[in-house]
């Protein structure tokens, strides 16, 4: 068993507060932040973004290892599962200027973490003195009452603060009907046979859209997300499931609000990348 993996109390260094004014100054200004992956190690061993603010080309980065102690190594399918930490940096990260650190201690039985997603440990973080808990799951159910994968799948990811503030990033079914269509289309293509690997190959699903809310669940100052969807080929090659090429148009939407909607992209990146292959 390895015990040395990082735990959510090893938070990572503390922001000074020109880092941390710059960082809002970057989110304060941006209408839309644009996630470009541009490293992806073989075997996942670490996920770097860049993050465009509106003009701006590598206004910030999310850095992601398995562990902090061990960057670099492939610890996915090392106990306890799905551990990763994501730090937020100011540039490309070279002078290593964190203003946040998300979290994950993972799960140390692999099968509760791999069938029963809600057992495992939330994700957490600290912004501004408030701490931050990061879940996300499908309220919604995964599977509707016509038998569509997709049709009532309802996916979010929430953020809540220990002073009693939430937002969460909310896909609902009204908002991503293109799902449910495309995944009638795959089952129905499977009478050709050949049909569902020709779709795959040369048309990429539908995009998930988000909706970010406040804590009663209503829009929030009109900021969404997108996340980006690719052919099989593309997928498998380059973006791994993650949000590559994914953006948010952040609206009208308070300060906090932006650092919550980035750190459940964050989070999301370190959930793909520390999961455990199953091979």
């Amino acid at each position: 068993m390895d015990m040395a993996r990082v735990l959510p109390a090893e938070a990572g260094p503390t922001p000074s507060a020109a880092d941390l004014e710059a960082y809002d100054a970057i989110l304060g200004n941006a209408a839309r932040l644009t996630f470009r992956m541009v490293q992806h190690v073989h075997q996942g061993k670490v996920t770097t973004f860049r993050v465009d603010a509106d003009g701006t080309k590598d206004a910030f980065s999310i850095l992601v290892n398995h562990d902090r102690a061990r960057p670099g190594e492939n610890l996915a399918n090392n106990e306890p599962f799905g551990a990763f930490v994501a730090d937020v940096v100011l540039g490309d990260g070279s002078d290593n200027r964190v203003v946040q650190t998300i979290t994950c201690s993972g799960q140390m039985d692999w099968k509760e973490f791999m069938y029963n997603k809600k057992s495992c440990p939330p994700v957490q973080s600290m912004d501004r003195g408030d701490q931050l808990t990061l879940t996300s799951g499908s309220p919604g159910g995964a599977t509707g009452a016509c038998g569509c994968p997709k049709c009532d799948k309802e996916i979010e990811y929430k953020v809540e603060r220990s002073s009693g503030a939430s937002t969460r990033l909310f896909a609902s079914k009204e908002r991503n009907e293109a799902q449910c269509r495309r995944a009638w289309c795959d089952c129905l293509c499977w009478i050709t046979f050949f049909g569902p690997i020709c779709l795959s190959v040369c048309c990429a699903h539908p995009d998930w859209h988000y909706e970010l809310q406040d804590a009663s669940n209503a829009p929030l100052g009109g900021a969404s997300f997108t996340h980006k969807q690719f052919t099989c080929c593309y997928n498998e090659c380059c973006a791994k499931n993650q949000p590559h090429k994914s953006f948010a148009d952040l609206g009208s939407a308070p300060l906090a609000a932006r650092r919550d909607l980035v750190a459940s992209v964050a989070m999301r990146i370190g959930s793909i990348l520390a999961t455990p292959a199953t091979g």
